[in-house]
């Protein structure tokens, strides 16, 4: 009758409205022993499928994501994190680490001897994680006036980790060293002063 046809329109008209505009405060799970989330899409692929959009993470202290994997005993796992893209122009996938003083309303220039970003490797030695090997671009000039910036390569040793290689702006290289001023330069004592060029491993 129309008194149950219009409960059902206006129960209906309810949920659209619910999942069109989920709004939520403290901890929320969603599909909990199944099924997957989807964010412009209603055929999501996986866990969360975001498609339409930049997928953005903010926080007004320290933001980060973790991808984690955990695996028993004698099975291997690869945690990845894959970028890939389809195209038949000159498109490429591109990884970006943005670095700015100021805020994200008003951004102001880096200056020399800012870190711009980093890749890091760690490991855990059974209580905290370590920091093992660290490759990052440096900044060398303000670049509100010019722009200038070094690459670095960090290694660890007997529990410390140093700068062991650098590539500056202006392209030297230098192992040992971190101000080379010749396209190869090689600091250090005994055979580690020598440099073997072989035709051959």
């Amino acid at each position: 009758n129309a008194t149950s046809t219009n409960f059902f329109a206006t129960l209906l008209s309810a949920v659209t409205a619910l999942f069109t505009n989920l709004s939520t405060t403290g901890t929320t799970t969603l599909a909990t022993t199944g099924g997957n989330v989807g964010v412009g899409t209603t055929t999501p692929g996986a866990k969360l499928h975001v498609d339409g959009g930049a997928f953005l993470l903010t926080n007004s202290g320290q933001a980060a994501a973790t991808i984690r994997s955990i695996s028993s005993a004698g099975s291997a796992v690869f945690p990845q994190l894959s970028i890939e893209n389809y195209s038949n122009d000159t498109g490429f996938p591109v990884v970006e680490l943005v670095q700015s003083r100021g805020t994200s309303t008003s951004p102001l220039s880096v200056v020399a001897g800012d870190v711009l970003g980093g890749f890091n490797t760690w490991g855990n030695n059974g209580t905290l994680r370590q920091s093992a090997t660290r490759i990052q671009g440096l900044a060398e000039t303000t670049f509100s006036s010019s722009v200038g910036a070094a690459l670095q390569f960090f290694t660890t040793t007997g529990g410390s980790q140093s700068e062991k290689m650098r590539i500056t702006g202006s392209g030297n290289v230098g192992i040992g060293t971190t101000t080379p001023t010749s396209p190869f330069v090689v600091y250090g004592a005994g055979n580690y002063g020598q440099v073997d060029v072989v035709s051959s491993a």
